[in-house]
């Protein structure tokens, strides 16, 4: 067994153990506000929600349909914000969808072209949803949407 010598561990070190309401306010505030800034990263709930500023917050690589087949979900994220300023999927057909992007990598609703996409960080995952016409225009592109999940 080691001993260690007294002069180690005998000294009372003065703590103040009590904390003001002030004091205990601000802690919890700190880890409520490091909590959500953990889970939600940067995107608060006062940015910019668009389709497009959603997009631009993942990231600004080029969008080429090669790289986009071959690369991860969190590459694939990168290039959203070029991929949609670059083409224009509402009005036009689903099969033009996967033309373009390839296949789906995700499952949304019945036959809705879906892909994973991810921020840099990893920590937020996103389904890139294609949303198809189902009544007077059926199999086209009727809506882009970026979902968290």
């Amino acid at each position: 067994m080691v001993r260690l010598p007294k002069s180690l561990g005998s000294e009372k070190l003065p703590v103040n153990a009590k904390l003001d309401r002030h004091e205990w306010a601000l802690a919890i505030g700190a880890v409520v506000v490091a909590g959500y800034l953990f889970w939600f990263g940067l995107d608060l709930p006062w940015s910019d929600q668009s389709l497009m500023g959603r997009a631009q917050r993942l990231g600004s690589a080029k969008f080429s349909p090669d790289a986009w087949r071959g690369a991860d979900a969190r590459v694939r994220g990168t290039m959203v914000a070029d991929l949609l300023k670059a083409h224009n999927f509402v009005g036009g057909s689903g099969n033009g969808v996967s033309t373009v992007l390839g296949s789906s990598t995700c499952y949304w609703d019945h036959d809705d072209p879906c892909y994973l996409v991810e921020s840099r960080g990893g920590f937020r995952r996103h389904m890139l949803v294609f949303g198809l016409n189902r009544s007077d225009r059926p199999g086209t592109v009727s809506d882009v949407y970026l979902w968290d999940y």
